[in-house]
């Protein structure tokens, strides 16, 4: 998962400001929308059988079959890492082209658009004085590379000590010390990250030579948690590391005893232009087929780790949610379209793609939902709108109260793909699941597989199908959403 107060802020900030600017640019993505199946011949009608409605039935399947875990698995297990770019890669879009048709779903394609793809180079960290010990980091991507960086630290933990050290960061490595609170929600990431953009920002115009980032986890692993930042516009590109918590800890007391000093040897990184894909694919609606509900995740990952929290189990819940729907029989009144986003992780070239390709159509778009944060239970819903766009949710969600509690939280960001749809005017919700353990391993060599708690994830997984299927359904859609803020 990049977002700021649903997915990752650890996508820059800025990032953002420039999709404005692209729903309204050209793109070498190709434009229009995908040939249009043929609507059925009958208008089948869908009820709920017996006393069970379809959002119930919908939950009972996915904790029956448990078909998200299988998909997980298989993309996190048999895939593995797959960074933009890389072979891995390749075998990711052809593993979810099979997937999608594997579910049922119809017009599978891929949808090809220019991105980038980035390999970084070696890092070797030391701190050499007052002590010397061998360090854990990892090379932030999109920062600068391929130097023999050495300096004495400069620290801060809040954005006051930050905004102190103005003036005195020249020559200097800025360490940022910012711990990151364990919660269930977002909103323990959204102050760090906002940190570490700014701390980014202020080091490179105030002539440091390197930033230190206290990883953005709450694990004690001594594992560094990767990430990029806000690509160099004019300003010297500084090398930014993300530093395991334990060695932060260790630089802030050594610089309670003296004057601490750090060497930082880095490799080459590579930075290529590439053509990556988003993976498409559709049920089509028997009443309103022009009328698409967006449901999705993203299939790419970091190097580190096997990508399975982020995002393979997003990946499970979205096409098992076409699985199950294609399993019961359930003709959607409006299209449901399940699209794989690539580059997520690097530049979010592949959301910006979409909505450059399908602007004409966005309009149609009557609901998007993003499946980006983990395999938690549920925990609640996710709606960038109040007043008539909460008591419709409310609705929707009432009949699986006694699965997963039906809170709605209000919050501008939902999921980062979501944000050029978002700003386009398209209505944007989510299952807010439960994040106490997420960024335990995001982004980091231990996210894997052996970290989902299958039956957690398949009860996501049921509230996500149930959630889709209400907004494909319902006589009233949804109003447009509050607009992001960052």
């Amino acid at each position: 998962m990049g977002t700021l107060a649903g997915r990752r802020l650890w996508t820059p900030i800025t990032r953002w400001v420039a999709i404005a600017l692209l729903l309204g640019a050209s793109s070498r993505s190709e434009a229009g929308d995908a040939p249009r199946l043929a609507p059925p011949k009958s208008t089948p009608k869908v009820v709920s059988s017996g006393a069970r409605s379809i959002p119930e039935r919908l939950v009972e399947e996915a904790l029956q079959s448990r078909g998200a875990v299988a998909v997980a698995r298989e993309l996190s297990d048999l895939v593995g890492a797959r960074p933009t770019g890389s072979p891995a890669a390749e075998r990711a879009l052809v593993w979810a082209e099979s997937r999608m048709r594997r579910a049922g779903l119809q017009q599978v394609r891929r949808e090809a658009f220019d991105s980038q793809a980035w390999t970084a180079g070696g890092v070797a960290l030391d701190v050499i004085a007052p002590a010397q010990h061998p360090l854990r980091a990892t090379l932030m991507a999109l920062s600068g590379s391929d130097q023999l960086v050495e300096g004495e630290v400069v620290r801060a933990g809040t954005l006051e000590e930050l905004q102190a050290l103005q003036g005195a960061m020249r020559g200097k490595v800025l360490l940022i010390d910012a711990r990151l609170e364990r919660t269930r929600y977002f909103d323990g990431f959204v102050p760090v990250a906002r940190l570490h953009y700014r701390a980014v920002q202020g080091a490179r115009l105030g002539g440091a030579r390197a930033v230190l980032l206290r990883s953005a986890g709450t694990g004690n692993h001594r594992l560094a948690h990767m990430g990029n930042v806000e690509p160099s516009r004019g300003e010297p590109n500084i090398p930014v590391l993300s530093l395991a918590a334990e060695d932060a800890d260790l630089l802030t007391r050594l610089s309670g005893v003296a004057p601490v000093r750090i060497r930082a040897r880095i490799g080459r990184h590579q930075l290529r232009g590439h053509r990556d894909s988003n993976v498409v694919g559709e049920l089509l609606g028997w009443e309103k087929p022009e009328e698409v509900v967006l449901l999705s995740a993203h299939w790419d990952s970091w190097a580190d780790g096997t990508g399975a929290q982020d995002d393979a189990a997003g990946c499970g819940i979205v096409l098992d949610a076409a699985r199950a729907w294609t399993a019961l029989s359930l003709k959607p009144r409006r299209t449901l379209r399940i699209v794989l986003f690539g580059s997520e992780e690097l530049n979010g070239a592949g959301a910006f793609a979409y909505a450059t390709r399908y602007r004409e159509s966005l309009p149609r778009h009557v609901a998007a939902l993003e499946a980006d944060s983990g395999a938690g239970a549920p925990i609640g819903y996710l709606l960038a709108g109040t007043g008539a766009a909460q008591t419709l949710l409310e609705g929707w969600v009432s009949p699986l109260a006694s699965k997963a509690p039906a809170t709605i939280v209000t919050t501008s960001l939902i999921g980062p793909d979501l944000v050029p749809l978002q700003l386009a005017g398209v209505p944007v919700l989510g299952v807010a699941q439960d994040l106490s353990d997420y960024f335990e391993w995001h982004h980091t060599a231990g996210d894997t597989f052996d970290k989902i708690d299958p039956a957690a994830l398949s009860l996501a997984a049921g509230a996500w199908s149930a959630l889709a299927w209400s907004a494909t359904a319902a006589n009233e859609t949804l109003p447009p959403p509050i607009p992001p803020r960052f």
